[in-house]
């Protein structure tokens, strides 16, 4: 057989003349071009129609781990040697432990070896990709969550209850999104807080049981993966009152509707696009919750502070 019939039984790979061959990696996607010695030398050493046309051992080595043949056999070699796949994992990382302490052996150096490595790790993705973390990137964020929702797609019902339960005790315990509550960490500007405090201050809301600050109402979204919070949420009226930065919320008064709001790295949206979308939000609290949502800007807060209090509260009178 020759080797134009041999590639025919691969997708990923096109013959551009007799002596030039591109590869489409199966791995990580990436093309490259081979000649007609090194694809035959490629047919005869790959026996593995799946991990034909690896760019590099790395990528043929993760086809290897992944492959399901390959983690069953992993598995059989384990249980035999160790006895159980649990005991397997415990014995690593006892070995990984003690390796650790052999070349760090104070507690001191381990933290600075840390520390090294999260800096060169922010340096080279910061000069890669433009930010300092993965999650920062808008692209990996949107891969990671059409994965996660692939992989819960494909969970058995036990599997999927077993998940639940074991990401809700996450949540409990790092104190991050649980329940009805914004975990214990205010991020609110100072004067969103000062406003926040003088709108206690007011008879209005004296007796009534209100959320803010660490303890603001969570309101469920669109799906099952998105939830909303009100700076000031009164639940006896059913009123909720939001303080907009200038900035953030792209004040009409400061930017024009073509100007970028740059969400630290995250997102680069116009300044009619950002409020698009927190009208878009304010109308499906209000459609969905039966809740009356007034807006304070920054700018006329400061402007006068008890003057813009004061507005709000006749308008809640009203």
């Amino acid at each position: 057989m020759t080797i134009e019939d041999r590639v025919k039984l691969f997708d990923n790979i096109t013959q551009i003349d007799y002596n030039i061959f591109k590869i489409i990696c199966p791995c990580c996607k990436k093309e490259f071009y081979e000649d007609r010695k090194g694809v035959n030398n490629r047919l005869n050493r790959n026996k593995i129609k799946e991990r034909f046309g690896a760019c590099s051992r790395s990528c043929s080595a993760k086809l290897h781990r992944n492959s399901e043949e390959e983690k069953q056999l992993r598995e059989k070699r384990a249980i035999e040697k160790y006895g159980s796949i649990e005991e397997r994992n415990r014995y690593i990382k006892e070995r990984q432990r003690e390796g650790i302490e052999k070349k760090y052996p104070t507690e001191e150096a381990w933290k600075k070896h840390i520390k090294e490595v999260k800096k060169k790790t922010k340096e080279t993705y910061l000069k890669k990709y433009g930010v300092e973390h993965n999650m920062l990137n808008p692209e990996s964020v949107k891969k990671n969550q059409e994965k996660r929702k692939k992989t819960i797609a494909k969970m058995s019902k036990e599997r999927k209850e077993e998940w639940t339960k074991k990401r809700m005790e996450s949540y409990k315990k790092n104190n991050s999104f649980f329940g009805n509550k914004r975990p214990a960490s205010n991020t609110h500007s100072k004067e969103a807080n000062e406003f926040i405090s003088m709108l206690l201050e007011e008879n209005f809301f004296k007796d009534k049981k209100c959320y803010y600050g660490d303890n603001e109402k969570k309101f469920e979204g669109e799906s099952n993966y998105s939830h909303y919070f009100l700076d000031f949420f009164d639940e006896d009226d059913k009123i909720g009152i939001e303080y907009y930065g200038d900035y953030w919320h792209a004040s009409p008064t400061k930017f024009k509707d073509e100007d970028i709001i740059n969400y630290k790295g995250r997102e680069q949206l116009t300044a009619s696009q950002v409020r698009e979308k927190d009208e878009k939000r304010k109308k499906f609290i209000e459609d969905k919750y039966g809740i009356k949502i007034f807006v304070v800007w920054e700018n006329d807060f400061l402007k006068n502070k008890y003057k813009a209090v004061k507005e709000l509260i006749n308008n809640l009178e009203k």
